[in-house]
């Protein structure tokens, strides 16, 4: 049909439309019927992939009737359909009805489809088990998508521009029941975690297409095997214990489902096994924290259960793709929307929201209108409350009046601080006006923590920012919950011996913000003097000295309480000399030498004779060295043997040397007689006159 006759014979519709029946007489003579251009037929139809044989195109009268193909159906089964409609122009909605228990008419009860306008439908029907068997009619029928609201109910009312066709179908009945039932599996839906308060579909996976079966559904909130608490029966098909699907409604807690498939004839039963229904638990989130919907799976679903809103699903709405009038996504494919009709305050409530006092938070939000640009929302505010309630609400920032309205996104945005630690919830409000009807659309939520308002301190010492090369500093951060050192460590105090001037620097992060900041401490370090001793020798006898020379630094401290770079030592044992030397960085090193003190040899002196005569010889001999010198009277004789004929009584000095150089002495003196008596004779005879000399009696042997 034109577009313009389109556009008016709905309100003629509205004005002489005939009421609705609950059920209207099946008949082979066109229903009323208002008219079938070439833009409202019922293009093409296929039932269980079998299509109509009818040629494309509006009936005469905009009514069909057809015998062929007769599809034949199962009770119990569901069988699929595709039609193409409005000559591929114009949307049409589409309705299939099935006379099922064959009394002629067309009840409500027996409208198995029901799709919304659109220029393709597909679907299934489901013929249910109660179906009368034989043959009876089926008839589909679409109208144009702006009045298809209206005429969707029945089977006979006017229809402003579409196509009514009746067909022949035969249900076949099922048989009765045998035996023990198939076992089925519980299905869940969701099978995700469900809101408190909310509802779940429970199904089984096998479809039972015989007669006599009964079923017992039965709740455990214990454990999947019981125990078992049947459920009744009720007055509403869904959420009824004995009906083969069941809907479990105002759930509060985890709880298990099963069911008792039952059939008459055998008395014989089987469960299905459990299906388990899980509720969510209480979302809390902590910062940063965002949302831009791209969570939810349906339609005005909000974010999780723990978000609430003051009119779900007419007044605040979210959606899953892009809408018409300028009603679309800021990112992503999802988003939220207050509805202005009808007008008056309304809110979205986040979950709750863990702050912490101190803390300077960052709250923003985007938002759009409607292209129409109506000035129906005068007030627009993202407000913080310690519970989901308008009670003690504090607004975060808002706008007004006509810059409420964009056609394009807009940024609301501001700071805010919280007074105590705690659970907060995040309220965005929206009041509209009387008028056009109009959509406030909303996305992409977040509050984060600025860490340019949000630096951290920390203060960063060193117990000395110079050292000598070689020791050791401890460096320590204050202020912040976790540090990371430039070296790897993450403690607060770290210690460390640099060999040369370091910078170390620090990341230190605040927990609550997670903002960080960068802090350094430079060591300088200066060197450390290489101190060296220098000796001429290091093994001296006892009784020497050794002269010992310090280099390296400028200034020097010996172990022996001596100063300077030189000093001499007698040790009279063996000794370690230390000294330590001081730059001009004042860094000191030291260094040691070992002097080891050498023991005198034990020189000891052997004489022929202690008392000789005048012109007699002795023969003096030493031990105890290696080499000796003996000495008297300015006489000196190197050997360790001397014969030696004092004309006088004369004291000897001997001085022998061992092998290590150290020398030692011994004296003895060797006393001369003038011998004024016989003098001394050695006869071959062995003659001896003793004593002698003497001045008194002999005797001679």
């Amino acid at each position: 049909g034109a577009p313009l006759l389109k556009a008016i014979l709905p309100l003629l519709f509205l004005i002489f439309s005939i009421t609705a029946n609950a059920q209207c007489a099946r008949t082979t003579t066109p229903p009323i019927n208002f008219g079938c251009t070439s833009g409202d037929p019922i293009d093409t139809f296929t039932l269980n992939s079998i299509a109509s044989p009818v040629s494309p195109g509006c009936a005469s009268g905009a009514y069909l009737y057809s015998s062929l193909p007769n599809w034949v159906m199962l009770a119990g089964q569901s069988y699929n359909y595709t039609v193409t409609l409005g000559g591929g122009v114009f949307t049409q909605g589409f309705a299939i009805w099935i006379d099922l228990n064959q009394d002629g008419l067309y009840t409500s009860s027996e409208q198995l489809a029901n799709n919304p306008p659109a220029l393709t439908s597909n679907g299934s029907i489901a013929i249910p088990l109660s179906a009368t068997g034989g043959t009876t009619t089926m008839r589909i029928r679409n109208n144009y998508a702006t009045t298809w609201s209206n005429t969707n109910s029945s089977a006979c009312d006017m229809v402003t521009f579409g196509e009514t066709e009746d067909y022949v179908v035969t249900i076949v009945p099922p048989v009765p029941c045998s035996g023990t039932p198939a076992t089925p599996t519980t299905i869940v839906t969701p099978s995700t975690q469900v809101c408190p308060g909310s509802n779940a579909n429970l199904a089984l996976n096998v479809t039972y297409t015989v007669l006599g079966i009964s079923y017992q559904w039965q709740s455990s909130t214990v454990s999947a095997v019981g125990p078992w608490v049947n459920v009744p029966a009720g007055p509403i098909a869904a959420t009824s214990g004995t009906a083969p699907a069941y809907t479990a409604t105002n759930l509060t807690q985890n709880i298990w489902y099963q069911a008792t498939i039952t059939c008459a004839n055998s008395s014989l039963s089987t469960n299905s096994s459990a299906g388990q229904v899980n509720i969510a638990p209480t979302t809390t989130n902590t910062v940063p924290y965002f949302e831009g919907f791209e969570g939810i799976s349906l339609a005005n679903q909000l974010p999780n259960c723990s978000w609430t809103a003051s009119s779900p699903t007419t007044t605040c709405r979210t959606y899953l793709t892009a809408q018409t009038q300028n009603r679309i996504p800021r990112s992503g494919s999802k988003f939220a929307s207050f509805f202005q009709t009808p007008a008056g305050v309304n809110y979205f409530y986040t979950n709750g929201i863990q702050l912490e006092a101190g803390v300077t938070y960052s709250a923003s939000m985007f938002y759009l209108t409607d292209y129409y640009g109506y000035i129906n929302w005068t007030d627009l505010s993202m407000m913080l409350g310690t519970a989901q309630s308008t009670t003690g609400l504090v607004s975060i920032a808002s706008t007004n009046g006509p810059a409420a309205a964009s056609l394009a996104y807009k940024q609301l945005n501001n700071t805010f601080t919280v007074g105590t630690s705690g659970i907060y919830y995040v309220a965005i409000r929206a009041t509209s006006t009387s008028g056009s009807a109009q959509h406030l659309n909303w996305d992409d939520l977040s509050i984060t923590i600025p860490c340019s308002l949000n630096t951290v301190s920390v203060n960063l010492t060193a117990n000395s920012s110079t050292i000598c090369q070689g020791t050791s500093v401890n460096i320590t951060a204050n202020g912040a919950n976790t540090y990371l050192w430039n070296t790897g460590a993450t403690t607060p105090t770290i210690s460390v011996n640099p060999n040369s001037t370091t910078l170390y620097t620090v990341v230190a992060t605040n927990s609550i913000t997670g903002c960080s900041s960068t802090f350094s401490q430079n060591i300088t370090v200066y060197p450390t003097p290489a101190v060296s001793i220098f000796s001429d020798k290091t093994n001296i006898c006892k009784g020497s000295s050794v002269n010992m020379y310090a280099y390296g630094a400028g200034n020097y401290q010996w172990s022996n309480s001596a100063s300077g770079a030189n000093v001499i030592a007698s040790p009279s044992v063996t000794t370690t000399y230390s000294v330590i030397g001081v730059n001009s960085f004042g860094c000191s090193s030291s260094a040691t030498l070992l002097i080891n003190v050498l023991n005198l040899p034990g020189i000891t002196i052997g004489s022929s004779a202690s008392q000789i005569c005048m012109g007699e010889s002795a023969t003096l001999s030493g031990s105890g060295g290696v080499s000796y010198v003996w000495s008297s009277n300015n006489v000196l004789i190197q050997a360790q043997q001397a014969i030696v004929t004092p004309n006088q009584t004369t004291t000897y000095t001997l001085t022998g040397t061992d092998a290590n150089g150290c020398s030692n002495t011994a004296v003895t003196a060797l006393t001369v007689n003038g011998c004024v008596g016989i003098n001394e004779v050695t006869s071959a005879l062995g003659l001896n006159v003793f004593p002698n000399p003497s001045n008194g009696e002999f005797k001679i042997m």
